[in-house]
């Protein structure tokens, strides 16, 4: 149960990752299908980085002499991250809910007050559940921790290259790489 609320919460992240990184870079007006391969994409790269952490997790596991004594140290981190996590992605799904009414007013507050500030502070609530998981744990724990943070941290980036290189192929802007003139 702790592994697949981890798990969902994860997919719900990368996918809003693959919305941030999307947002802002296509003049269509009707942009429906733009932003949901934005969310699949995100969530492809989140798969990807879930993947590095169940391998890296399952061969601690594996290799352990006491496995079950391990599992069990690994859910109660899980457990300890989802303290932090949870009442994060409260405020983000309720923000989500508000933002349903058509009140440009409405929206642009949660936009400003909300989604904004919950994106500046994203990094750190990954590293504090991090370090939840971590307190009081082996170094198995910490070090499953640190991975699955780092794995989450690069999701963003990742998706985020992707719009950028498509913008720099469509000739929308100058590749980031390009020297000026």
């Amino acid at each position: 149960m702790i592994a697949a609320a981890l798990v969902a919460l994860a997919l719900a992240d990368a996918g809003l990752s693959g919305f941030r990184a999307a947002a802002g870079r296509n003049p269509l007006i009707y942009k429906a299908a733009y932003y949901k391969g934005a969310v699949l994409r995100g969530m492809g790269a989140g798969f990807g980085a879930l993947v590095t952490i169940g391998l890296v997790t399952g061969a601690m596991i594996f290799v352990s002499s006491d496995a079950p004594a391990q599992y069990e140290m690994f859910v109660d981190g899980g457990r300890r991250m989802l303290g932090i996590y949870i009442p994060f992605a409260t405020l983000v799904a309720a923000a989500f809910a508000l933002y349903m009414i058509k009140s440009v007013e409405l929206r642009s507050l949660l936009s400003t007050g909300i989604f904004g500030p919950v994106t500046l502070i994203r990094p750190i609530v990954i590293l504090a559940g991090a370090a939840a998981a971590g307190t009081g744990s082996g170094l198995e724990v910490k070090l499953g921790a640190a991975v699955a943070a780092a794995a989450m941290l690069a999701v963003e980036p990742v998706v985020d290259r992707h719009y950028v290189n498509w913008m720099a192929r469509a000739g929308r802007i100058a590749h980031r790489t390009r020297a000026p003139g």
